[in-house]
């Protein structure tokens, strides 16, 4: 009897051990996937000033990738995205101080204002700190050529836009003689023309225009070009307006108040209603887009982001299409890249990034290679307003060609 118990106690023992251990194990196996660091972002976009607009929608469409990449378990063994913050106050000394900051903090990645002029001071420190820089610029220097390899625009670049603005312009709408209005204040602006200039001296010829003419953002008035371009209008049949909001939107507001209806073919900054108001009962204008906010984007992954997950991370509606979608394909990119590097380490995420040969984003297919990454050629849909209403056309639109370009 007392040889049994002795036998049913060491069993109890035994079995209570084989218990606690495996407690401790499971115990150490939460705790220690709890205690993984993170992956960390360093957001170096505004909060103030005109490039907030812009920089606070690609915010949400980022964090809206790296929840999806956060539900699905993380990243390199389950560890988690997280961002830091920073505000460059749509200011390029500030951009720069921000990006030393996140980095100081242990970004492991950065991502600039969305813009050449105003990103990428903090891109190349960025990688002077051996981390890659993501973000989102029309300006064509905004990659490996004049920032750094570790720089990637998820952006298709304004020589891209401008050939389609071309191209739609001459082939889908028949319009045979442009007035190239050029704002003067962005490299992104600047090179919208440069490149829509070649393309469509490429379809038309050079003789084809029927005038050009430049201001700057900040000029309050541009009465002297309105009476230039009323001179010439007779010549014209539309008016390229490469600019952006506010002073864009003064401009097209001052040369529909002077009576001049012709078509006007804008710049993609023109993304967006939330400048409309500047302009009532605007008709006749057209832009590209990457995606529409008004209900008919005939992508699925895209309406998704725009209509639901995006109000889910903001609580509210997003303002511009773009934008929102550039955020989400920089971090569905660092992911791939993370991914297939197994590693946050600059140079190997780049190695990666590099090898992206068509590889579908939800900005469209992306390929990068070590001399080029800025991913040129993808399609837009093109965008109308009439009677003040925003809408998608029906025609996405793929350049056939676009103008060789530094990249």
């Amino acid at each position: 009897m007392q040889q049994r118990a002795v036998r049913r106690g060491a069993k109890w023992l035994i079995g209570s051990l084989a218990l606690c251990s495996a407690a401790a194990a499971m115990l150490a196996t939460v705790s220690g996937a709890a205690t993984q660091k993170p992956v960390v972002i360093g957001f170096v976009g505004a909060k103030t000033g005109f490039m907030s607009i812009y920089d606070q929608q690609v915010f949400v469409g980022a964090q809206v990738a790296a929840n999806e990449a956060n539900s699905a378990g993380g990243v390199l063994g389950r560890r988690k995205i997280k961002f830091i913050t920073c505000d460059s106050k749509t200011n390029q000394a500030q951009g720069a101080v921000c990006a030393q900051d996140v980095v100081s903090k242990g970004a492991d990645f950065v991502m600039p204002s969305c813009d050449f002029d105003f990103g990428s001071p903090a891109a190349r420190v960025a990688n002077k700190a051996g981390k890659v820089a993501i973000g989102c610029a029309g300006g064509l220097a905004y990659g490996v050529q004049g920032v750094g390899p570790l720089t990637f625009n998820t952006y298709s670049g304004s020589a891209t836009e401008g050939a389609i603005m071309a191209e739609w312009a001459h082939k889908k709408k028949g319009w045979r003689h442009p007035y190239v209005l050029t704002d003067t204040y962005l490299q992104y602006t600047k090179d919208v023309s440069t490149y829509f200039n070649k393309r469509w001296a490429q379809l038309a010829g050079s003789k084809s225009f029927a005038g050009q003419d430049t201001f700057n953002n900040a000029d309050a008035s541009i009465a002297a070009q309105i009476s230039r371009l009323r001179s010439a209008a007779s010549n014209a049949d539309f008016v390229v307006v490469s600019s952006l909001p506010p002073g864009g939107a003064s401009a097209i507001r001052q040369i529909r108040g002077a009576g001049i209806n012709l078509p006007i073919l804008a710049a993609a900054a023109f993304d967006g209603s939330y400048w409309l108001s500047a302009v009532p009962k605007l008709s006749n204008f057209y832009y590209p887009a990457l995606g529409s906010l008004y209900g008919d984007d005939p992508n699925p992954a895209r309406a998704k982001l725009l209509y639901k997950d995006f109000k889910k991370v903001s609580g509210k509606a997003p303002t511009l299409a773009s934008y929102p979608l550039l955020g989400y394909a920089a971090v569905q990119s660092l992911v791939r890249g993370m991914k297939m590097s197994a590693s946050t380490s600059g140079t190997a995420v780049t190695k990666a990034l590099n090898s992206f040969k068509n590889t579908p984003l939800i900005t469209g297919a992306t390929t990068y290679t070590a001399k080029c990454h800025i991913p040129s050629g993808r399609p837009y849909l093109m965008m109308q307003v009439q009677k003040g209403k925003p809408s998608y056309t029906g025609v996405t639109w793929k350049p056939a060609s676009v103008p060789p370009h530094p990249c």
